[in-house]
């Protein structure tokens, strides 16, 4: 493909719609940026434009302007592509080449085709519920289930509150009625439960 003196006008055709709504001296700063690599002062005057470095900045930071670089920088990306993949295969292939830079090239070729590395990411929520909560969030279980509010009061007590009677079966110490914390549940309404 032969290149184009950036300051000869630029035909319409093959252009994209970021590159045909700028002006012809603006088109050739795009050409002077992209295909010829020039920094903005340089790409201004070869563009055709009086050498201006404030100017040139300001023209290359417009919206319109940095669009155009994008969608001619892809252009040139997809032209080049193929001689890029086949440079990254001659390194991959090269016996003699550092192992690092073997690896590197067929990593690259790897994830240019499709068969890039997979990575997941899991999150985790983490609810906490007061005592209170819990013991709410109980009740309401077992009034879903259908106990009745002195079965699900019973889901309250922790293990260790049980002893074993005579008979070896596991009891609720008798205690005395404001210290037993089945007296402090009874008075908690068990949602859903019939009144």
């Amino acid at each position: 493909m032969a290149r184009q003196s950036p300051a000869a006008p630029i035909d319409d055709e093959g252009l994209g719609p970021a590159m045909r709504a700028l002006t012809s001296l603006q088109r050739s700063f795009v050409r002077a940026k992209v295909e010829l690599g020039l920094n903005d002062t340089a790409a201004y005057a070869a563009a055709g434009f009086a050498p201006d470095r404030g100017h040139a900045h300001r023209l290359a930071h417009d919206e319109r302007v940095q669009a155009a670089i994008l969608e001619e920088g892809r252009k040139l990306m997809r032209a080049h592509g193929p001689k890029s993949i086949l440079t990254l295969v001659e390194i991959r292939d090269n016996v003699e080449a550092n192992d690092k830079d073997r690896i590197k090239a067929a990593i690259e070729l790897l994830n240019r085709s499709g068969f890039h590395a997979v990575s997941e990411h899991h999150e985790h929520q983490h609810h906490y519920l007061s005592e209170t909560e819990q013991d709410r969030r109980i009740l309401a279980l077992c009034a879903e289930l259908g106990l009745s509010p002195d079965e699900a009061r019973k889901m309250l007590v922790a293990p260790a509150d049980f002893e074993r009677n005579a008979e070896g079966v596991f009891e609720l110490p008798a205690a005395p009625l404001s210290d037993n914390p089945l007296a402090v549940a009874s008075e908690k309404p068990v949602p859903g439960a019939a009144a």
